[in-house]
């Protein structure tokens, strides 16, 4: 019996270094963990072996930016990203045969995290900051509030957004069970808990109304509209899957689960020009996080280890390519670690540029590094 258990208590030191980021914070009160038995992790086969590609990357940006955790292009080819231990928005003009790169603070929401990043079509920059809510930056690094509150409570950790060819923006809300206290931490409190606190929003900026479209989500991430904008996809980190949300023909209104059992934590989700999606994965599946997973008093257990005993996240990059029925498609990885915590993935022209967690430089990866790919051209967000 004493065995069982210092073999549980170890399982969950163990567990819990892998999945904090190197700090953390106490539960608050209301700490429920409940149990999530994950199925069996998809097999390193296939397109899922494992490779190499993503060392081939090059950074932008390199010490300028701490958390670059999105990137949106703007019509000159500028980058632009905010960063999640500050909130500060940067632009970067690349660099070319007749100047240096050019890294400056383009716009200061005044703290918090700044998550998702896209442009309205020869318009303003969107935002979403935790805790600040859905900001819109124009031209001149000028911040508007967009939604601040829904329904009298606060917009607390508006994640990732996407924007239809109508100007509505569709978003999402991570959770707001736990108060940020320091840059990431709170999203493992999240984690070890294990509760739908996400919800996924679509923004009118005619009425300026917002209404809710999901909720009950398992931390609510990326956002990505169809190519035909005939259903939008949110990503549920935690519990390694894409769900979907049919916004017209005869499923309007409800949803499904349009991509499960992925091979990791997934993030951002973006579509490319042919409709297909890549998906970040922010941390791959373990064996420990699985196990961890299905064992709610060793998730509480977790919750309340001194910040000393939590290690860092393991160096480890992935981005996933799902083709428009669900279907991992092809998988990119580093498992040396020169690209880590991937957040976002976003195609231009013939180039993915890859945000991070905790890096601190945007990864530009040539897509022509793989023959078995088309070029992609991709257009600047409607």
């Amino acid at each position: 019996m004493k065995k069982r258990c210092h073999a549980a208590v170890l399982s969950s030191i163990v567990s819990g270094l892998f999945l904090s980021g190197g700090s953390f914070t106490q539960p608050t009160a209301a700490f429920d963990s409940v149990p999530f038995v994950a199925s069996p992790r998809p097999k390193e086969i296939g397109v899922l072996r494992k490779n190499h590609k993503l060392r081939k990357v090059v950074f932008i940006g390199k010490g300028k930016i701490k958390g670059p955790e999105d990137v949106a292009i703007d019509e000159q080819g500028r980058l632009y990203s905010g960063s999640t231990f500050n909130g500060k928005i940067y632009r970067i003009t690349p660099a070319t045969a007749n100047g240096a790169e050019v890294t400056q603070v383009f716009a200061d929401p005044g703290g918090g995290m700044t998550l998702g990043l896209m442009f309205i079509k020869g318009g303003d920059l969107i935002a979403c900051n935790c805790p600040k809510g859905l900001l819109s930056i124009d031209k001149d690094g000028k911040v508007t509030t967009l939604v601040e509150k829904i329904d009298g409570k606060p917009l607390y950790w508006a994640d990732d957004l996407d924007i239809a060819s109508d100007g509505k923006v569709y978003f999402s809300e991570a959770s707001r069970a736990h108060k940020l206290v320091s840059e990431y931490d709170t999203m493992f409190l999240d984690l070890l808990e294990g509760n739908p606190y996400g919800k996924l929003f679509v923004y009118d900026p005619v009425s300026k109304e917002t209404r809710l479209l999901l909720k009950d989500l398992y931390f609510a991430n990326g956002v990505a509209l169809s190519k035909d904008e005939d259903y939008v996809l949110v990503n549920e980190t935690f519990r390694y899957r894409v769900r979907r949300f049919w916004l017209k023909g005869p499923k309007a209104g409800t949803n499904d689960i349009f991509a499960d059992n992925l091979p990791g934590m997934c993030d951002g989700i973006n579509r490319d020009p042919e409709g297909n999606y890549w998906v970040s994965i922010v941390a791959p599946r373990t064996a420990y996080m699985d196990f961890v997973q299905a064992r709610p008093r060793l998730k509480r257990f977790d919750s309340h280890l001194p910040r000393f005993m939590w290690g860092k996240i393991d160096h480890y990059g992935m981005v996933l390519k799902l083709d428009q029925s669900g279907t991992i498609i092809d998988c990119l990885r580093d498992p040396s670690g020169k690209v880590w915590t991937v957040t976002n993935t976003v195609p231009w022209k013939n180039f993915l540029f890859l945000g991070s967690l905790r890096g601190n430089a945007i990864a530009r990866y040539d897509l022509s590094n793989d023959l078995s790919k088309q070029p992609c051209n991709r257009s600047l967000p409607p």
